[in-house]
Parts: structure tokens; C-alpha cells; sequence
């Protein structure tokens, strides 16, 4: 018994589209490890009528993985045994069998098929070549899915042989904090913005969480006391890095405040730029970090931070990755109280509750919620000549006709007040800055006077965020 499927409405919708049309269907699906790319495909499966050949690639020769695909072909498919001599033939009889009948075949983990031939476009251009000589005739739908960003990605472009060839191409990124909330629909919404903030998006870490224990209870029994997920920092790299401790030493630096580029080239030890530039863009074609400039400043190059994708891997290079001796050796409770517990409630929740507040509004303006529409949401850039200061604001939304909506989000015990938010106003309207539109996003809401004016604001609370 598998256990229930969560989120992925969206994804799940795609594939059903492809699956129930008539003609041949080529679908690639991308996304870094512990991403659920493989749990997606196989609900996929398991809610259409079907007949599916679900072949996870193996990380070893031809002979392991043509003996694997044979085996599976006489279980689950042909009611006759045949044992094929060869992938080409294997593949050419599927092709030929779909133009009877409607099926899905996926191939998991395509990168470790096609690294079995000498030739590593090979397997690329057999396949187009069976795709373009049956596409009219055959109704297969061919999914084929990888964690090999560099490969996957190669797949697209215009030298490789299956360009074009393509239907339909998923790129699977982490659940927002909203999507991935449904792992743990019985938390409070404070406890929701915690558990996300500590296991982040990925449903391979939230699925880890148990509803019956408090955040803190699972961060020490589902994280501190298990090597499973500790040693998963790992297998998420994968092997596309050449370089895994200075990719280690880039995201610990990340998740300690440094972004810009020259900060990070100071802290990450003796290394090249031009070493630590090819490291960034793998980490970044990985889906692993995120590359930022301010809304206002998009051509300044000087003006791009770097960013950890994923508050799993922040939250273990924050604070456990070079404490990792210190876990060993000390109590959970106590680690937690020397090392998390103060700059978790300070720093780390207040930024991670920042970037909530970003996502809340890619998804309602994705549901047409905002009329106008914003047309960039992000961070901005200012330069003060009078105070001789610059920085930037952390959340700031560009609607349709040009209008600017500065946010400021507060994860405090208190309530904002009147004088707070007009605090905030004033500090902003010193700028000179177009800002036409403030709002707030507060943890514990707001206590301003009924007869207060709130036309002019945006105010948000937990509630809002997750309703």
C-alpha cells in the first residue's frame, strides 16, 4: 500500500492531457533528485486506464539494463516471453505495437540508459529516428525523466537530435509554501510557515514531517537522529558537480547572508572566478540556488545577489553544517538552544517569512487575483544622494500601469499598529521613491482603530496567506 499522494494538481492535469490524446506524445520531465519526479509519473499511472511500461534506468552496463527492461516486458506487458537481443529491437517492436494500441512508456532515469553506449548521442538519435518514422501511426506516449540537469537540458537544444521532437516538457521545482502545507494540514498556520521554513518544498523532506510531534520535535527526530536525511545533502548534489566542496562551502556562505558574487569569491576560500562562476551557473541550472537582481535594476550586473533555492539546504548549511561535530556530541535540546533556537526566532523565520509573502503573491497573481496584474514582484534597489546610503527593499510588486506596492512584512509577537505602519510609510515616502501603494504582511496580525484608513494598504495576515 503506497501512501497518499500530495499536491502536483497542475503536473498531474499535463500528463492526463497527453495520456488521453490519440496521437504519439513525447514528454520530458526534468527536475534535481529528492524533487518527486519519479512519485509524480507513477500517480500519473496509477490514476489513467492505461497500460503503462514504467522502466527505471539502472546506474550500470547495457547487458544489467536491457536483462531489466526484458523482465519487465514479460511481466507486466507481453503475455508472451521475449527475450530481445539488443535495445534497437526491444524499442523498434514497441514502436510497432503502439500503433495498435494506446500506452505509456517511461523510461526513469533516462541519463543512465543513454550512458551505456559508447556514444553518448546514440540512444538521442535512434530514438528520433524511430519517433519520426512512426509519429503518424504510433500512439505511445514516451516520458522520459532524469536528475541530470546538464543532460536533460541537452535534450532541448537545437544540436541534439531530439530537438523538436518534444510534446510537452515539465520542469518540477519545489512546492510553494502553500502546495507543500497539505503534507501537514493539521498544524497551526504558525506552525505551517515553521515547518516549511526548516523542510522546505521538496515533498521527499515533507513527507518526513509527523503531524503528532511539534516542528522542533521533528527537527531532532526527523532530522538530528536521522542519517537517511542527513546524508541526502548528497545524493542531491548528485554527480554533475566537479567540485563538491567548494559547492559546499558556497552554500554554507550563502545561507550565512553572503550573495553578491566579489563576497562570496573572498569566503569560499583560494579559488578561481572563473571556478567559482562555472559552480554558480551548475548550481543554478540544478534548481539548487537562484540568481536575483532588483527589480529596478535588472541590467546591473552588480547588482545580482545569489540565493539558496530551497529552505531544506538553507536551514542544514545554516546551522548544521559546520556544527555537524557539535550535533554529534551534544543533546538535541541543548544543540538546538546553543545553536538554532535564538537566531531561528530572529533572522532566519523573519527572512524565510519574506519570501512566503513573495510566493503568496506569484500565486494569486497567477489566479488573476490582482487586477491590475503585477508584471514583476521582487526586490528593489535604492540610492539615497542625501543620506549617502543605499539597499534594498526585500519585497516590492510593479503592477500593469506602472504603479509600485512596497511591502513590509513583520514576523514579531506583536501586532502592527498605526504608528508602525506610518513609521514605515514615512521611511519609504524619504526616498522619493514612486511608491503609490504600501502593504504590510504581519504574523500577528494588526491593531489599528476601526475608523483607521486602510483603503490606501495591502494588509495581510497568517490567515490570509494560507486560505
Amino acid at each position: 500500500m503506497h501512501m497518499k499522494f500530495v499536491g502536483r494538481k497542475k503536473e498531474l492535469e499535463r500528463l492526463k492531457t497527453v495520456y488521453d490524446k490519440n496521437s504519439f506524445q513525447f514528454v520530458l520531465m526534468k527536475g534535481r533528485r529528492r524533487i518527486g519526479k519519479s512519485e509524480l509519473i507513477q500517480e500519473s499511472i496509477r490514476r489513467c486506464p492505461y497500460k503503462a511500461i514504467y522502466f527505471q534506468a539502472l546506474d550500470a552496463n547495457l547487458e544489467a539494463n536491457l536483462s531489466s527492461l526484458n523482465a519487465l516486458l514479460c511481466t507486466t506487458f507481453f503475455k508472451d516471453r521475449r527475450d530481445y537481443s539488443s535495445f534497437e529491437l526491444l524499442l523498434e517492436d514497441l514502436f510497432r505495437f503502439s500503433s495498435k494500441e494506446k500506452f505509456i512508456f517511461v523510461i526513469d532515469e533516462y541519463p543512465y540508459l543513454q550512458n551505456c553506449f559508447r556514444n553518448g548521442s546514440y540512444l538521442d538519435s535512434f530514438l528520433q529516428r524511430l519517433i519520426d518514422s512512426n509519429r503518424k501511426t504510433s500512439q505511445m506516449k514516451l516520458v522520459l525523466l532524469g536528475s541530470s540537469s546538464r543532460i536533460m537540458n541537452s535534450l532541448m537544444k537545437p544540436e541534439n537530435a531530439l530537438y523538436g521532437r518534444v510534446d510537452e516538457c515539465i520542469s518540477l521545482t519545489n512546492m510553494d509554501y502553500y502546495e507543500v502545507s497539505s503534507f501537514y494540514p493539521l498544524y497551526s498556520n504558525e506552525e505551517k510557515v515553521m515547518a516549511y521554513s526548516i523542510f522546505g518544498g521538496s515533498p521527499f523532506y515533507a513527507a518526513q514531517i509527523d503531524q503528532t510531534l511539534n516542528v522542533k520535535q521533528n527537527v531532532f527526530q526527523k532530522i538530528f537522529a536521522n542519517d537517511v536525511i542527513l546524508n541526502s545533502i548528497s545524493d542531491v548534489l548528485g554527480k554533475e558537480l566537479r567540485n563538491i566542496s567548494l559547492a559546499n562551502m558556497i552554500f554554507n556562505q550563502i545561507a550565512r547572508g553572503i550573495h553578491n558574487f566579489n563576497d562570496l569569491l573572498k569566503r569560499v576560500g583560494n579559488v578561481a572566478a572563473s571556478s567559482l562562476d562555472y559552480s554558480l551557473k551548475a548550481l543554478e541550472e540544478m534548481g539548487l540556488i537562484r540568481k536575483i537582481t532588483p527589480i529596478n535594476k535588472e541590467r546591473d550586473k552588480k547588482k545580482t545577489f545569489y540565493y539558496l533555492d530551497d529552505f531544506f539546504l538553507s536551514f542544514y548549511y545554516r546551522y548544521l553544517f559546520q556544527n555537524a561535530s557539535s550535533l554529534a556530541m551534544m543533546d538535541h535540546e541543548q544543540f538546538y538552544d546553543v545553536f538554532i533556537e535564538t537566531n531561528l526566532e530572529k533572522e532566519y523565520l523573519p527572512k524565510a517569512f519574506e519570501e512566503i509573502t513573495r510566493q503568496y503573491f506569484l500565486r494569486k497573481n497567477k489566479e488573476g487575483y490582482f487586477d491590475p496584474p503585477f508584471i514583476k514582484i521582487g526586490k528593489y534597489w535604492y540610492d539615497n544622494p542625501e543620506s549617502k546610503t543605499n539597499g534594498e527593499f526585500d519585497l516590492v510588486a510593479l503592477n500593469a500601469k506602472r504603479e509600485y506596492l512596497f511591502m513590509e512584512c513583520k514576523y514579531t509577537k506583536e501586532a502592527l499598529t498605526a504608528k508602525d505602519i506610518e513609521k514605515e510609510i514615512k521611511q519609504v515616502a524619504a526616498l522619493h521613491i514612486p511608491a503609490l501603494h504600501y502593504g504590510f504582511c504581519s504574523k500577528s496580525g494588526f491593531e489599528l482603530s476601526d475608523d483607521y484608513d486602510k483603503k490606501h494598504l495591502t494588509l495581510l495576515t497568517l490567515t490570509d496567506l494560507y486560505d
